[in-house]
C-alpha cells in the first residue's frame, strides 16, 4: 500500500465509526456474527481491522483475546480510545501493512497461533494482484491448522445497490486498472466522509485460487438474503439481495 492509502486512512479516521449508522453495516454487522459463529476462548486475529469495530464482535462472540492489525495508527488510537474507556484491555493494536510479511514488522505476533483470523474489507484496498497475495499469506501464516477465517470483501463493484447509495455507501467513478477496477468509496453517514478502494477481479469474481495457494479450503459464501435483517423487510433490501457489492465469507486452514 502507498503512502498516499495510508494517508487517507488516517484522514477519515475520527469520522469512520459513523460508518456504523448506515444501513448496509446492518447487514455486514449480521453476517460476521454468523460466520464468526461460537468464538468461546479463542484468540482472534484481525487483518485490516481498522477501529477494532468487528474485534469488538469477536470479543462478544466469546473470543478471549483479538489482535488488530492495520496500516492507519489514526484508526488503531481512534479504537484504543474506545477500548480505554471500556476498560476490558484485551485487544491488542499493531501498526503494520498487511501485504507485507508480519513477521518483520510485528515480530511479536504468533504465527500459527491464532483459531480465528479476520479479514473485513481490507482485500478491496490491495491495489495489485501482488498486494492481495501479500493479504493472504498473511492471513494463511497466522491461523492455526483447523483454524477459521472469517472475511468481507465485494462482490460486484458495478451492482446497483452500490451505485445508488441506497444502502449507505456508493461507489463512485470507477475507472479499470489492471487486474481490477478503482474507484471512489463514499460513505453517506452523519459526517459523509469517503476515500479510495480497488477491488482485484480474482477477488470480486470469488474465485478461490489464491487462498487455496495457500492452504485454505471449504470457502463457503454468505449472502445479504441469509440475514435476519434483510428477511424481516424484504422489499427495502430487495436490490441488496439481487444485485449485492459484498458478502461475508469463511474458510478453513487444512
Amino acid at each position: 500500500m502507498d503512502f498516499v492509502q495510508k494517508n487517507q486512512y488516517n484522514s477519515v479516521a475520527n469520522e469512520y465509526p459513523s460508518i456504523e449508522d448506515v444501513p448496509h453495516s446492518k447487514v455486514e454487522d449480521e453476517l460476521v456474527k454468523i460466520a464468526l459463529a461460537d468464538c468461546t476462548g479463542l484468540k482472534v486475529l484481525d487483518l485490516g481491522g481498522r477501529f477494532g469495530l468487528h474485534a469488538r464482535q469477536a470479543l462478544d462472540a466469546g473470543a478471549s483475546w483479538v489482535d488488530v492489525v492495520d496500516v492507519s495508527q489514526s484508526m488503531l488510537d481512534v479504537g484504543k480510545g474506545i477500548e480505554d474507556e471500556a476498560g476490558r484491555g484485551i485487544i491488542g493494536w499493531h501498526l503494520a501493512d498487511i501485504s507485507k510479511p508480519l513477521s518483520a514488522q510485528v515480530p511479536d505476533l504468533p504465527q500459527d497461533g491464532y483459531d480465528v483470523v479476520m479479514a473485513i474489507w481490507p482485500f478491496d484496498h490491495a491495489r495489485t494482484v501482488k498486494e492481495l497475495e501479500g493479504m493472504w499469506r498473511n492471513v494463511a501464516a497466522y491461523m492455526k491448522p483447523g483454524g477459521r477465517f472469517v472475511g468481507v470483501r465485494v462482490a460486484n463493484p458495478y451492482a446497483q445497490s452500490a451505485r445508488t447509495g441506497k444502502y449507505g455507501s456508493q461507489f463512485r467513478d470507477l475507472e479499470e486498472i489492471a487486474d481490477g477496477v478503482n474507484y471512489e468509496c463514499a460513505i453517506l453517514a452523519t459526517p459523509r466522509f469517503a476515500f479510495e478502494a480497488t477491488s482485484m477481479e480474482t477477488s470480486y469474481s470469488g474465485s478461490t485460487e489464491i487462498p487455496e495457494k495457500y492452504g485454505l479450503c471449504d470457502v463457503t459464501v454468505l449472502h445479504p438474503k441469509d440475514t435476519q435483517t434483510v428477511k424481516r423487510d424484504p422489499d427495502y433490501w430487495a436490490m441488496l439481495v439481487e444485485d449485492t457489492h459484498f458478502v461475508a465469507f469463511t474458510a478453513r486452514k487444512k
